[in-house]
């Protein structure tokens, strides 16, 4: 079996060698460096450090900057959760308000709740009002006045909830405490008008559908569906185009006709037929009509077979509308519809970003479960026999396996994540799989490439 310092020994005698062959390389770059950036001239300038100096230095950045990034990271990982878990618990609370609204609602007008039941769904409203006035008081001292500004979309709809949360306290406090001071009558309708209001507040849950990954589908839906708010408005535009451009065709091929027909003398049946079609199509408002209804397709044969009992060319009037409004325009409507939510789910970077958070905190809990397989003795820290243990463990290897980790690397990886201890703590174990995991980023590439960041370490740390 081979002890915890092998690894380590290995990797310090390769290190010292490469750094004894490189040592003359390295003073050539630091000087070739110095020429490039104005002869070396600097504030509180030194000697050029030697090899082993720079080396040294170049080691105490990593780690501080890994620990830094491990600092900053668990910050706004902690900070983004907490948020998460604050929308989450105030977006329930709206939707529990907004069935009690809808009761309160279905009582005023059905009256089918006991008396005690109306007792408690108005007790609930004073209970919601206070939970939201507590949410406003607390985003403001979390995040201050800024979280209400105007200028970014968060801002406008948190000025929506505020706006929404006075008529709540108007309704449930000011105005029956106002009541019971002059002793006069409430305005119920008005009031009851400011309630409903309230259901508006249905638009927040839009944050959780974004947030959580289990309503991606949704998140995607409502995304659409106001990406597209432009193209329905001209959808709308060109349909009416369209329906008037017909109208005024069918007033003067279909309506006039008929007209003539009905004067020219017809029976008293057929007469009545033709008022009852004059009915729905005497008129560009009446005809602009009966042509939605055609393009909705609803019940709409009725009618034409009785304009083709009189004109029977009038089919190919028809269905060359149907072929114009429905079959084309709004096919094109959905085509360009669902180019237009795909290109914003492309685009979206705010829904990249959550998906890596998510992508993020799966990986934690998987090297969380390899962490624990791994240390058998449960003191938190593995070591090399803990760790070469972990490899012959079919179960654990599978794990490694899946993070790109062979057996073979067994020897190698612990040589990297051992801080010269013989054991490998829980937060370097975090640290160092997440950094080694996948392939190696631009910056890391050119970091190795570039050599001012090879020849000229920060001067605090040689200091």
């Amino acid at each position: 079996t081979i002890s915890s310092r092998e690894p380590r020994a290995r990797w310090e005698h390769s290190t010292e060698d490469e750094s004894a062959t490189a040592a003359a390389d390295d003073d050539d770059v630091y000087n070739v460096c110095d020429e490039e950036d104005g002869g070396g001239e600097f504030e509180d300038a030194k000697p050029a450090p030697s090899s082993m100096e720079r080396l040294t230095a170049s080691m105490k950045l990593q780690h501080l900057t890994s620990a830094l990034v491990k600092t900053h990271t668990s910050s706004e990982f902690d900070t983004e959760t907490r948020a998460w878990k604050f929308e989450m618990l105030f977006s329930i609370c709206i939707l529990l308000n907004c069935i009690t609204i809808g009761m309160q609602s279905h009582q005023q007008v059905t009256h089918q709740f006991a008396a005690t039941a109306d007792g408690v769904l108005s007790f609930s409203e004073h209970v919601f009002t206070a939970i939201f006035c507590f949410e406003i008081i607390a985003r403001i001292c979390s995040d201050g006045w800024t979280t209400y500004s105007p200028g970014s979309w968060d801002g406008r709809s948190n000025l929506f909830d505020m706006a929404l949360l006075l008529t709540g306290v108007l309704v449930t406090w000011i105005v029956p405490f106002i009541t019971f001071l002059t002793k006069a009558k409430a305005p119920g309708g008005a009031l009851h008008v400011l309630s409903v209001l309230r259901s508006f507040r249905l638009v927040r849950l839009v944050r959780v559908f974004k947030a959580v990954p289990f309503f991606r589908e949704a998140w995607l839906l409502l995304r659409g569906l106001g990406g597209s708010a432009r193209t329905l408005l001209w959808t709308v535009v060109v349909t009416l185009f369209v329906t008037y451009a017909f109208a005024i065709a069918g007033l003067a091929l279909i309506v006039q006709n008929l007209r003539t027909i009905q004067s020219a003398g017809v029976d008293a049946v057929d007469s009545q037929r033709i008022d009852a079609l004059l009915d729905i199509l005497g008129g560009l408002d009446k005809f602009m009509f009966t042509l939605m209804q055609v393009l909705l397709q609803d019940s709409f044969h009725s009618f034409v077979r009785e304009v083709i009992y009189f004109l029977p060319w009038t089919w190919v009037f028809f269905y060359a509308y149907i072929a114009v409004g429905c079959l084309v325009l709004m096919n094109l409507v959905t085509a360009i519809i669902v180019e237009n939510a795909m290109l914003q789910s492309q685009q979206d970077h705010a829904q990249q970003l959550t998906d890596k958070l998510a992508k993020e905190r799966y990986e934690i809990r998987e090297l969380a479960n390899l962490f624990n397989a791994m240390d058998s003795d449960k003191s938190s820290t593995v070591n090399w026999q803990e760790f070469e243990a972990a490899f012959q463990d079919p179960e654990v290897a599978n794990r490694w396996l899946l993070l790109d980790f062979r057996p073979d690397d067994c020897s190698e990886l612990f040589t990297m994540m051992d801080d010269g201890t013989g054991e490998i703590e829980t937060s370097d174990f975090f640290a160092d799989l997440l950094r080694m995991k996948g392939q190696a980023q631009a910056k890391d590439v050119y970091r190795l490439q570039d050599p001012r960041h090879l020849c000229r370490p920060p001067r605090k740390l040689l200091g």
